[in-house]
């Protein structure tokens, strides 16, 4: 038994212990590469104990309550619900229209009319329906077929899709 004293002694002496990784980034106050480790300031790390038991019990707290957070939130997506709705009622206010034909856009109207194409060209039946049960249909063009897509924010050389909006009736594809 000594001998295994003695062992465990002598892994202390060469460092080989287990020891507690501390992690975090250690505060350099010079990046030369002369300046020893010894003459930098310790790094204090506050460590806590293994052991299940606790000291000191804390105080309970009250529950949180995220109203405030829950009705911006609610507000920041009927907004942004009613902005799609206008633009779903404009778009079908056109018809048919191929992106050529289009006026002017706003930046997040641009975003949005992407958005559509993205997800008519991603569905194998070219089309989707919105949340308020519109049907956004696109149609693909030749491939030598542009057009030249206008907003407020630049302007997109791409395909001369068409671009069909109706109210409801068509499924998820």
């Amino acid at each position: 038994m000594a001998w295994r004293r003695r062992t465990s002694w002598g892994a202390y002496v060469f460092g080989l212990f287990p020891s507690r990784h501390l992690q975090g980034e250690d505060a350099r106050e010079t990046e030369r590469a002369d300046v020893s480790t010894w003459s930098e300031p310790p790094n204090i790390r506050l460590i806590r104990t293994r052991s299940r038991k606790r000291a000191a019990r804390s105080a309970t707290e009250p529950m949180r309550t995220h109203t405030a957070k829950r009705e911006a939130y609610r507000e920041q997506v009927e907004a942004q619900l009613a902005e799609e709705r206008a633009f779903v009622e404009r778009m079908q206010g056109y018809g048919a229209v191929r992106i050529g034909e289009l006026p002017l856009l706003g930046a997040k109207e641009r975003m949005r009319l992407l958005n559509w194409i993205g997800r008519c060209t991603a569905a194998s039946s070219r089309s989707f329906v919105t949340a308020d049960g519109h049907s956004i249909a696109v149609l693909m063009p030749d491939e030598e077929e542009t057009a030249l897509l206008r907003s407020e924010d630049g302007e997109l050389v791409m395909p001369d899709y068409l671009i069909e909006v109706q109210i409801g009736g068509m499924q998820h594809g």
